[in-house]
């Protein structure tokens, strides 16, 4: 079993979350969305998981974790082969 050390994330890597944040609120007008991610990066965990290895599928990657307000809330990342931060789906959700 492989030993990851988890690291807070550049401010590069918080930007590309706030992005993806962003575009993927877009449609809701009822919230100032630029106050709301950087309220969001302040109050919750951001963790990354650098060189991440997995036996199944075969996943080889830099990963970044957010815990929100309860541990239920919860959101896992992985960064494309074009640099782009995308959302993992659970096995439970597709």
């Amino acid at each position: 079993m492989k030993d990851y050390n988890v690291r807070k994330p550049t401010k590069e890597e918080l930007a590309d979350w706030k992005k993806w944040f962003l575009k993927e609120n877009s449609h809701n007008y009822y919230l100032s969305l630029e106050q709301n991610a950087d309220d969001y990066i302040e109050s919750y965990y951001f963790g990354v998981i650098d060189d991440y290895i997995s036996d199944c599928p075969g996943y080889a990657g830099r990963l970044m974790f957010v815990v929100y307000g309860f541990p239920q809330a919860f959101e896992l990342f992985e960064w494309d082969s074009n640099g782009k931060l995308k959302r993992v789906k659970s096995e439970h959700e597709r």
